[in-house]
């Protein structure tokens, strides 16, 4: 019987082997890259990833081998593909070059807010929740108060304020969903800025935000955090692809929501994300290069 040791002794002669092919096949990669940016062909070609990965496994000896194979193949393309989006800069700066960064944000004088009443209102227990508000934009600014969530993105898209405020209750689904679908609609409108408080007047001191809104694709240069909308077909991998692009780039996610979505006959998935970082960062920049390269949707909600 052979040793452990002389097994693993040949196990890592193997491996030393994998890894020379490895770089060659991700140098062999990068010159991909060049001819399709040269050419304007995107880098996902899914009809001939499936081919590869069917013609590798044909190539497996052993048939229980196959499936492993390939999902050996199916990473190592994710891989390379990966790699080949960080030598496209290009296309990177494209994208986002509508989002322009500020010192911050601009507030003068009777700047005009708009605000959802459940925000902005000043009288008893609003009270403290409009003290937030007045921290935020100071004194001097005047205030417009509405009923409804969508009024206050009405306004901004007409330009009769310059920010918006509404607030958003962490674990209030039906609420943030609605927030969101707004934001989607509303394409000009983006988040500039949150304030998370602790509502002691509320029933079970239930966490708030109050999500700060614009019309103008603008972020703070000390901005912290990215949300996105991400629309993905109904593949398997789809998700994990996506996230492990943020993973690849060492992004943190914070949160994620998801929901189904039915057009023509068609089942995508819509996916809300939440991750750490700023857009003037490369690896930030990468991530959202191969989410809307990659996904049937792809919108940066704001930078905040």
């Amino acid at each position: 019987m052979i040793e452990l040791n002389e097994i693993r002794e040949q196990i890592d002669e193997v491996d030393k082997k994998i890894v020379e092919l490895f770089e060659k096949r991700m140098e062999l990669g990068k010159a991909v890259a060049q001819y399709k940016q040269q050419v304007g062909k995107p880098i996902l070609d899914k009809q001939r990833e499936r081919q590869k990965i069917e013609a590798m496994q044909d190539l497996a000896t052993n048939p229980s081998h196959k499936r492993a194979v390939s999902e050996l193949f199916l990473q190592l393309m994710s891989l390379s593909r990966k790699y080949q989006y960080t030598l496209i800069g290009e296309r990177q700066t494209d994208m986002l070059s509508s989002f322009h960064m500020v010192e911050q944000l601009p507030i003068y004088n009777q700047t005009k807010i708009v605000c959802q009443k459940e925000a902005c209102n000043d009288n008893e227990w609003h009270k403290e929740n409009g003290q937030y508000i007045v921290q935020f934009f100071g004194e001097d600014t005047k205030k417009l108060y509405v009923e409804q969530l969508k009024e206050v993105f009405q306004i901004l898209e007409e330009e009769k304020a310059e920010y918006g405020v509404v607030p958003i209750q962490i674990n209030d689904t039906i609420i943030r969903t609605l927030i969101y679908d707004l934001l989607l609609l509303h394409e000009d409108i983006c988040i500039v800025a949150e304030e998370n408080i602790h509502d002691k007047r509320r029933e079970e001191n239930k966490e708030m935000s109050f999500l700060i809104l614009k019309k103008g694709r603008m972020y703070q240069k000390d901005a912290k955090k990215i949300m996105v909308s991400v629309q993905l077909s109904n593949e398997v991998g789809s998700l994990y692809e996506m996230l492990s692009n943020l993973l690849h780039n060492n992004i943190n996610l914070t949160r994620i929501e998801s929901r189904e979505l039915k057009e023509n006959g068609q089942i995508s998935y819509h996916f809300l994300m939440e991750f750490i970082g700023n857009l003037q960062e490369p690896s930030v920049r990468n991530a959202c290069t191969v989410m809307r390269e990659e996904s049937l949707d792809f919108r940066v909600l704001g930078n905040y």
